[in-house]
């Protein structure tokens, strides 16, 4: 996979949106009951525009990044 990212890359857009959730804990364990850690990981990272989200979202509740870019 040419555009694909590395563990390291993945495991900072997962503590991202962890940092900056109101109650870290609650957003990880909605998380994990809602999709399997894998898929989590991939919705997180699958596309550039993603990221581009997370970067505009900086100062935005990230559950509305998150569930923008899930339902995209």
């Amino acid at each position: 996979m040419p555009n694909a990212l590395t563990r390291q890359q993945i495991t900072l857009y997962y503590l991202w949106l962890l940092e900056r959730a109101p109650e870290p804990s609650a957003i990880q364990s909605y998380l994990t009951a809602r999709v399997s850690r894998t898929a989590l990981l991939e919705t997180i990272v699958g596309s550039e525009e993603f990221a581009q989200r997370l970067e505009r979202g900086r100062n935005r509740d990230p559950w509305a990044v998150l569930g923008r870019a899930m339902r995209a």
